[in-house]
């Protein structure tokens, strides 16, 4: 449940004078008695001590009264809270906590909404609308608290104050999820705008800073507080909608002073050398081994070679002349459910870290030849051992297997592609694609002309069969509770696939994604048998309950019928040369729960079929006419064939 802030309550704020006012009178009527005892026989000079020391015994009397009303309140109710006590109007003295909970449980609230407004745009947000509740537990521990918590003295006052007046607990609201928090994200969907970070591009050798910009976002607290105060009031009221500006991260001078500094280390060529070999980066390719990366000490945008391609490189330069290492692997157990680790080994290269510190010295110097040492050593796998087991992949959290079929070259596309998927691994909050994992499906790859929808007919193109590759994958993604990011539908409905839940690919365009969502890392992993194909996801336990269900076929578009004359044909005679398909739609739903019931994902996946028209070749060839045969001669003779004209010369 989504609940308003609540602040601790400062109690007896606007009681302190009443309080200071009260404590002197008491301390007055206690000190003329003492007074007007210790005062007969005394002088004048020793009145000042007196004063003091009255003053003293009227506040130790006085403490001591409050602390005995505490002593007596504490026996007299303990366990249960103080009478005079409400909420919301309702009186709750001398309930336990638990019968205070459940009698303020049955209390409904008494209404109350609020209309926000902002740029043109109104937000009515109800208690009934967001299955608004006073949070009953936490009101009935605050009015229990109240006279129980702090000293005895704060205590003794406020038990002597509810002789005489009463207090009002201000409940806390609950709202329903995940209703309200679909209503906030609609308004921020509208309103929230995310800042522009400062950056730094490189066009050939060439540094350029781009300006950062503010964001803003809607204050989703701030609009729970609002909406609290109007269902506590019982009242209907109109708030301008709180929204925060959100600054980025990356100033614009942030990138200016980054861009200035890559001019620098761009200004020339670099070269890397050990034992004799030289290896030099030209000027118009340097940039593409830069990298910017924010960190939150000053520059805050820091210029740097660490960066893939720069790894990559050194890892070329250690083929050449060292010995690489091989990583760290993960291998399926028996099963299929859990993975485990095997060991990689380390080689002799280059060292990243102390080279890239050498080559970020050297292009800090502009002008002349720019020299960074390679530092060879001990080179461990890019994934090591250590590595591995931080990311506490462990356990099989999803997995889907379709029938595979067709073609030579379809099989082989689709063993390829799902080769290259392979032992993936995905970073907590990244997006995995299929597309950038594979890259583009082309026949220098290996891939092959197979069958594929092409504007709604099957034809050849290379990479054909990729999308049961991708819609293997969606679906472990899905049994996984996964958020999945891009998912398209075919063009036709496949009818061998789950219902409603196939996933096209098409470079460039329609790609499958979806977000680790979780705080550990996923490995993919991929089995194809030649007439299978399982995608299986593994990582940390996640224990989320999926919940599929899928609509009733809807939107039906019949196929027309497109005549197309055929002059190959007997003129009558028809042909289907397009089988016609009706155009329909169906929606896949998905809610995806964590280990505690709380709902994550409340998905509609659409898939929309689109209808393709019945092409009809109708004959037109009409039948040839039979020659009429020659009339005999009376003699019975044959008539004499016809002399051939002679040709013209030419």
């Amino acid at each position: 449940m989504t609940q308003t802030p609540q602040r601790q309550p400062r109690r007896r704020k606007k009681k302190e004078p009443l309080f200071i006012l009260v404590i002197a009178l008491l301390v007055a009527l206690v000190a003329w008695p003492f007074e007007r005892v210790l005062g007969r026989g005394r002088g004048r000079s020793r009145g000042a001590g007196r004063a003091r020391f009255v003053a003293l015994v009227a506040v130790a009397v006085v403490v001591a009264l409050l602390v005995a009303v505490a002593a007596v309140d504490a026996a007299t109710g303990r366990g249960t809270i103080h009478g005079n006590v409400t909420v919301y109007g309702i009186g709750v003295g001398g309930l336990t906590v638990d019968q205070a909970t459940q009698k303020l449980a049955r209390v409904a609230p008494h209404g109350g909404a609020v209309t926000l407004t902002w740029g043109g745009h109104r937000w009515n947000l109800s208690a009934a609308a967001l299955h608004a509740r006073l949070n009953a537990a936490t009101a009935a521990r605050d009015a229990y608290a109240y006279t129980h918590t702090g000293n005895f003295v704060a205590r003794g006052w406020t038990s002597l104050w509810l002789w005489f007046a009463g207090h009002s607990v201000r409940p806390a609201v609950a709202f329903g999820e995940p209703l309200t928090r679909e209503r906030l994200d609609t308004i921020s969907n509208a309103v929230d705008v995310k800042p522009v970070q400062g950056a730094v591009t490189i066009n050939g050798a060439q540094a350029v800073a781009h300006a950062a910009r503010n964001g803003r976002a809607v204050d989703h607290a701030a609009v729970l507080r609002l909406v609290g105060a109007a269902v506590i009031s019982g009242h209907h009221v109109t708030a301008a909608l709180p929204v925060v500006v959100v600054t980025p991260d990356i100033s614009t001078a942030d990138a200016q002073t980054a861009a200035a500094t890559a001019r620098t280390w761009l200004s020339g060529p670099l070269a890397l050398t050990h034992g004799g070999h030289t290896w030099t980066i030209a000027r118009q390719d340097l940039g593409q081994y830069l990298a910017f990366e924010p960190q939150n000490a000053k520059p805050r945008l820091r210029v740097t070679f660490d960066s893939p391609v720069t790894l990559g490189y050194f890892d070329f330069i250690t083929q050449q002349v060292g010995t690489p290492g091989k990583d760290a692997t993960f291998t399926v157990a028996p099963g299929g459910k859990r993975v485990k680790i095997k060991r990689g080994t380390s080689g002799y290269g280059v060292v990243p870290t102390p080279t890239i510190a050498n080559m970020n010295a050297a292009a800090a110097t502009s002008g002349g030849r720019r020299i960074a040492a390679a530092v060879f050593g001990k080179a461990p796998p890019s994934l090591g051992f250590s590595q591995a087991k931080a990311m506490q992949i462990t356990t099989r959290i999803g997995t889907y297997t379709t029938s595979v079929a067709g073609t030579a070259n379809r099989l082989t596309n689709v063993g390829l592609g799902s080769s290259l998927l392979n032992n993936s691994l995905i970073a907590p909050g990244k997006v995995f694609s299929v597309n950038a994992t594979t890259g583009e499906r082309t026949a220098a790859k290996g891939f092959k002309m197979a069958p594929t929808i092409i504007n709604g007919k099957l034809g050849d193109s290379v990479g054909g069969g990729m999308c049961q590759v991708s819609t293997t994958v969606f679906n472990a993604a899905f049994e996984a509770g996964l958020q999945i990011v891009e998912r398209h539908n075919h063009e036709l409905y496949i009818s061998h696939y789950p219902l409603g839940r196939d996933a096209t690919v098409s470079y460039g365009s329609y790609d499958l994604k979806f977000r680790n969502d979780t705080p550990h890392w996923i490995l993919l992993k991929t089995v194809f048998t030649g007439w299978s194909l399982t995608v299986s996801l593994y990582s940390s336990p996640l224990r989320r309950r999926v919940v599929a269900s899928t609509s009733n076929w809807y939107g039906f578009t019949p196929f027309t019928v497109h005549k197309q004359n055929d002059p190959t044909q007997p003129k009558g005679q028809t042909k289907i040369d397009t089988p016609g398909v009706s155009g329909m739609s169906i929606d896949c739903y998905r809610k995806v729960y964590d280990s505690s019931g709380k709902l994550l994902w409340n998905d509609d996946f659409k898939s929309v079929y689109s209808m393709v028209p019945e092409v009809l070749l109708v004959g037109t060839k009409t039948a040839p006419t039979p020659s009429a045969s020659p009339s005999p001669s009376p003699s019975g003779s044959a008539t004499a064939a016809p002399t051939p004209t002679a040709s013209a010369s030419p």
